[in-house]
């Protein structure tokens, strides 16, 4: 999908299992930006490098002119490929110090934060050669300057980025879809986050991860305020439940998936893991 002259997306699809004989399907976007060197916005899963070099090749480029790999942060979506094309075009990988020991360390990843069939998403670890902080540049073209936005909440070192002089933001995962899996760290960090989004101006183009591109300011505060909606939503059913004792945490997440009509295959450690993150 083209956004601009220099700037495409690419579609990863995948699934991710999550009760005997069903699987989750899931989709990722990375960006492209080809100008005078390439510069990739996450790499998608584990065998994602095959559909973006094809891309590349398609484009009259060769894969030797990435030059930068940015990581907006360390889930295995997002890194999954990162390891195979940093061997592939000796890229500089970039991420925000907070994503650095996933990213690095995959197997403390998924420790700490286990996916179900982790591995079959990301094989690998990448080390990080630029860490990178909030309001920070990074000039990569002619006519493309990034201005890094932290926005923590979906993850601790979540970058958004917006694209100066392109009316561009790129938010990662920072902004959710409603009835979409309950998936963030720190419920009061991604509200805030959001908000900061939000008051941003200097975009009339929104991309993520996780969703189609969105164009004008209108339509814009809508996805903003309909994934508000969904958390605040979340945050009433979560304060209610996770209340008493008698049931375990798992329980009570079932009982918020139950309340707020959400399948049930959505009820894992990791949902329960957010839900929790509404109570501190």
């Amino acid at each position: 999908m083209q956004i601009t002259d220099k700037i495409f997306a690419l579609k990863h699809n995948f699934q991710i299992p999550v009760a005997p004989g069903k699987n989750l399907d899931r989709f990722v976007y990375s960006y492209i930006i080809i100008d005078k060197k390439i510069t990739l916005i996450d790499s998608g899963v584990m065998g994602a490098e095959k559909r973006i070099y094809e891309f590349i090749r398609q484009s009259g480029r060769s894969i030797g002119d990435i030059e930068t790999l940015i990581l907006s942060h360390a889930h295995p979506d997002h890194i999954g490929a990162a390891g195979q094309i940093k061997k592939d075009t000796q890229c500089e990988v970039v991420a925000h110090e907070l994503e650095r020991n996933f990213i690095e360390d995959i197997e403390l990843q998924n420790q700490q934060r286990p996916v179900p069939r982790f591995y079959d998403l990301v094989s690998e670890p990448v080390d990080v050669d630029i860490t990178i902080e909030d309001n920070e540049m990074l000039i990569i073209g002619n006519d493309i300057d990034l201005r890094m936005v932290h926005t923590p909440g979906h993850s601790p070192g979540l970058l958004s980025i917006l694209f100066l002089g392109k009316d561009i933001l790129f938010s990662g995962d920072a902004i959710p879809i409603p009835n979409d899996i309950p998936n963030y760290d720190n419920y009061h960090q991604l509200i805030s986050s959001i908000e900061r989004i939000k008051a941003t101006k200097e975009f009339n183009t929104l991309i993520s991860s996780w969703a189609d591109p969105v164009f004008g300011r209108d339509e814009i505060f809508k996805c903003i305020q309909s994934g508000t909606d969904y958390l605040k939503k979340n945050n009433s059913s979560v304060t209610k439940t996770y209340n008493g004792s008698g049931n375990t945490s798992i329980e009570y997440c079932s009982t918020v998936i139950e309340d707020l009509k959400l399948p049930a295959i959505f009820v894992n450690p990791l949902v329960n893991k957010a839900f929790l993150s509404h109570l501190y």
